[in-house]
């Protein structure tokens, strides 16, 4: 089975510590649901972009789906959060290629 990467790419043009604190809430959060969460700077951009990628790792669908269908009250919230920042500047949702 293929790996699923959920993405999220951010503009942060303010607060970025507390940003930072929050990106390292979701990960340890994601973590303890089992997705690896990784983050990245967009410096092809510019480091002064402020553009930020959190990518989430899921072994394969069916554990991605299982989180998306999950009604976890603390996940809920992770979400509202999100909608509510409006810092989103693209999501994909990627299937990993096996090269081999």
């Amino acid at each position: 089975m293929s790996k699923i990467i959920q993405s999220t790419t951010l503009r942060l043009v303010a607060n970025h510590d507390e940003a930072l604190e929050e990106v390292k809430r979701v990960k340890k959060f994601m973590e303890g649901k089992g997705v690896g969460v990784r983050a990245f700077w967009a410096i092809e951009a510019g480091a002064e972009s402020g553009t930020a990628t959190v990518a989430f790792e899921f072994a394969n669908a069916a554990a991605w789906a299982e989180l998306v269908d999950s009604q976890d009250p603390e996940l809920e919230r992770m979400r509202r959060r999100g909608a509510e920042a409006n810092v989103t500047v693209n999501t994909a949702l990627l299937q990993e290629i096996d090269l081999s």
